[in-house]
């Protein structure tokens, strides 16, 4: 069997259950697809919009050095990520098991909507586990909220739900995949999880949550993605930026201080609103 999942936390504690718990998962192969199929565009290259849509997010934030030194970085995640997808076609040509580890949000209901689509003409046997919402502490009885894989602090209670998985029908693969065609014929700015269902919104959907986390006194640009994201897990650091820039550029924001970190990034610089 080959664990899938489609953000680099995730796949980390997936690495570090394996090598921790001797084969926890009884998986030969973990394979990472980090993908944000929840906002941007859907037509075409996939890969190369979302390669194209991060590196403008981005830039914006270093000075000239680091532009070359993030570009330069992407397209080796690029590769990397072809890489992975030539690895996972040969276990979807031979028609292996496939499991994908799914948290509760927008990024990953989309990534498996983009799968089934993807995998329907192998015959292969596809199986998920969804993050049940709640983890136990580790050496403990205390239950918490947790929506993520990503953020799971308990590995043994994450690998525990191996044994848990759900096989996917040929009619639940072929609704998924009916559903990705959907979002793809729709391509709006946005994707949102409401009341477990794949909504298609414009842009500005979260604009005022994330005006909510910035007042008339002066915060770091990064406390404010943090915050947001710490209540609203509905996105990316990418995402709120790009919006943070735009506040900034139609005047409801205002930059205080334009300092940079030690790799030359403005996402520490401190802002207001005007």
């Amino acid at each position: 069997m080959t664990e899938l999942c489609f953000d680099d936390c995730t796949g980390g504690n997936l690495y570090e259950i394996n090598s921790t718990d001797g084969n926890a998962l009884h998986s030969e192969d973990i394979r990472i697809l980090d993908l944000q199929l929840n906002y941007g565009s859907l037509k075409g290259d996939i890969f190369k919009n979302q390669a194209e849509r991060e590196i403008k997010i981005y830039q914006s934030f270093f000075d000239d050095n680091s532009k070359k030194e993030l570009m330069t970085c992407y397209r080796e995640k690029l590769r990397s990520i072809g890489f992975a997808l030539s690895k996972l076609n040969e276990k979807l040509k031979d028609g292996e098991e496939i499991r994908l580890w799914l948290s509760n949000n927008a990024f990953d209901r989309c990534a498996l909507y983009w799968f089934c689509d993807y995998a329907k003409k192998y015959d292969c046997k596809i199986y998920i586990v969804l993050c049940p919402g709640v983890e136990q502490k580790q050496n403990s009885n205390i239950i918490i909220e947790n929506t993520r894989w990503a953020a799971s602090c308990n590995l043994s209670y994450m690998a525990s739900f191996a044994e848990k998985t759900e096989k996917l029908s040929k009619e639940q693969i072929d609704l998924y995949a009916d559903l990705w065609e959907k979002l793809v014929e729709e391509n709006a700015a946005l994707r949102v999880l409401i009341d477990n269902r794949v909504i298609s919104t414009s842009e500005d959907f979260f604009d005022n949550a994330i005006l909510r986390f910035i007042s008339g006194e002066p915060k770091s640009q990064v406390s404010v993605i943090s915050d947001f994201l710490g209540k609203w897990y509905c996105s990316d650091f990418g995402f709120v930026s790009e919006r943070i820039e735009y506040f900034i550029k139609i005047g409801k924001i205002e930059i205080v201080e334009n300092k940079t970190d030690n790799k030359g990034s403005f996402i520490i610089r401190t802002i207001k609103k005007q």
